[in-house]
């Protein structure tokens, strides 16, 4: 079962977004801060990290950079979100994998997240 864990600060995307996977059969966690993040990924390694731009509490953006620039997670594929495009334009420079748009249609996340962990 591949692993899926999220991070974004809205409380109600993330009830949504964790129905949603479960019921498609990945296990997923979702976390609201960066220190419940960095927690749950020492945890268990993910298949797939989806990562909100906009934190109330950090970016996003950082966070991405992070992740793929240790030799431990980089080669976990990272999605960045943002309702705000203008913060998605340097997602290669921050070497994320992929980028979503909020709002987003829930198929086409689905879809996204299934393609990006076909291809790592």
């Amino acid at each position: 079962m591949a692993a899926i864990l999220v991070l974004d600060d809205s409380r109600e995307l993330l009830d949504v977004l964790e129905v949603v996977f479960t019921m498609r059969g990945y296990k997923v966690r979702c976390t609201s801060t960066k220190d419940s993040f960095l927690k749950e990924l020492n945890i268990e390694r993910p298949n797939i990290v989806l990562l909100d731009v906009m934190l109330s509490e950090g970016d996003g953006r950082e966070i991405c950079y992070e992740l793929k620039t240790n030799d431990s997670t980089k080669d976990i594929p990272t999605i960045l979100m943002s309702a705000s495009p203008a913060t998605l334009r340097d997602y290669k420079t921050l070497h994320a994998d992929g980028i979503i748009e909020k709002p987003f249609n829930i198929s086409d996340l689905v879809i996204a997240l299934h393609n990006h962990m076909q291809q790592k």
